[in-house]
């Protein structure tokens, strides 16, 4: 889930693209809060994928940061969105 850069044409789309297909792989696996929990870290936690794809927006230049910032942050709330459905059926947990 760790975003390394690279220096293909855009390399945040070719890694949010990744890390979403990861992350629905790994949602369909869960069985119980904690894997809930552990996947919900994983992805937006202080070391998480997202989070370091936030972090990364600083080598990006002045003109790009929108635009990547913007697909991170749509990326950030289909997880969030795909983790309370989660919850929704049937694990009770609460995403902050």
């Amino acid at each position: 889930y760790f975003y390394i850069p690279n220096k293909r044409s855009n390399p945040v789309s070719d890694t949010i693209d990744s890390l979403l297909k990861e992350f629905d792989k790994d949602l369909a696996s869960i069985e119980s809060l904690n894997q809930l929990n552990d996947l919900k870290v994983q992805c937006l936690g202080k070391k998480g994928s997202i989070t370091s794809l936030l972090q990364s927006l600083g080598s990006f230049s002045k003109e790009e940061r929108p635009a990547q910032g913007k697909k991170i942050n749509i990326a950030k709330q289909s997880i969030v969105k795909q983790l309370n459905s989660k919850k929704d059926y049937g694990i009770i947990f609460i995403i902050r």
